[in-house]
């Protein structure tokens, strides 16, 4: 198993943040990696269910992610099995002032456990965790830079 991590502080209150990652549909508005959401099931919370088509590392995919834990406005877990790999994305929102006056942590954690065999799964691990550490520190970047800058109109 491998795990990689990105956190980032950012000058908008932690429900707004919630209230970005919480929106999958419009994911690619801001997420640099992000193409297209191909389907979506319904709405926001455990269960739901998106495919979604990224770019990164100049490699086109298409993954299918569910919500397996949903704790608003703090946290949630996102599971895809696709390629052999159980890959979580584990999204946590972090108010840094009190009652929530405005600044905020976001931490985005990715951990890979290939269901291939000894060298081969762990090679598995090593590559989904480089791509993988590229897209949760550009999707902590992006959120910092949508939310300061505010969603154009």
């Amino acid at each position: 198993m491998r795990r990689v991590t990105a956190a980032i502080e950012i000058d908008a209150p932690a429900r707004d943040v919630w209230d970005l990652y919480a929106d999958v549909p419009h994911s690619p508005d801001w997420v640099p990696f992000s193409e297209e959401i191909l389907y979506v099931s319904g709405p926001a919370g455990v269960g739901q269910v998106y495919r979604e088509r990224t770019k990164l590392l100049g490699i086109t995919d298409i993954a299918e992610w569910r919500i397996i834990e949903w704790e608003p406005p703090r946290r949630q877990v996102q599971l895809s099995t696709d390629k052999s790999m159980d890959a979580r994305l584990v999204i946590e929102v972090e108010p840094l002032e009190p009652l929530d006056a405005g600044r905020s942590r976001v931490r985005q954690d990715a951990i890979f456990e290939s269901r291939l065999p000894g060298p081969v799964g762990w090679a598995h691990e090593v590559v989904f965790s480089a791509v993988g550490r590229r897209g949760i520190t550009s999707a902590v970047r992006a959120a910092k830079a949508y939310l300061e800058r505010g969603a154009p109109d």
